[in-house]
């Protein structure tokens, strides 16, 4: 969202119960708990785009560890999407359309079960959402939800 100055916000969830937190140094994050490298990865890239502004580092980041990295259905299907609204606004919209061609092809794995299917269908629409609100280069995008909760 945008406030009245022009600046974009981000508005998560409250974590949910499966979220605990982690002390990494004097810093607190929050993880999902049994969350994997995947969705560490992605909560990084959050932390690196939207609060330092280094699209390109996150996308290094989250980019190497969506190819290097397998997640539940629904981690990957998170990653992806926010992969997607980097790409965005790094202004690579080919390769945005690339992601969210392999986050399509995730929700037709029939393998899915119907809750992951649930989460899977919520990101793909969240990238969709994104890839349609394109405005221009390097714009910031927003995301709803927390990435690293399951809704």
């Amino acid at each position: 969202m945008i406030d009245p100055a022009g600046n974009w916000v981000r508005v998560s969830q409250r974590p949910d119960v499966g979220q605990e937190p982690r002390v990494v140094d004097d810093r607190t994050g929050w993880v999902s708990a049994g969350g994997g490298r995947l969705a560490i990865a992605l909560e990084n890239a959050v932390v690196m785009a939207d609060s330092h502004g280094d699209v390109p580092q996150a996308l290094r980041v989250l980019g190497g560890a969506v190819d290097k990295h397998d997640g539940t259905p629904p981690e990957k299907a998170r990653a992806l999407a926010y992969l997607v609204e980097l790409q965005i606004r790094a202004d690579e919209p080919a390769h945005a359309r690339g992601t969210l061609d392999r986050l399509t092809a995730l929700q037709a794995d029939t393998t899915i079960d119907a809750d992951d299917l649930i989460a899977v269908r919520a990101a793909l629409d969240e990238a969709e959402e994104a890839m349609r609100d394109t405005t221009g280069p390097g714009r910031n995008r927003r995301v709803r939800g927390n990435p690293a909760s399951s809704g």
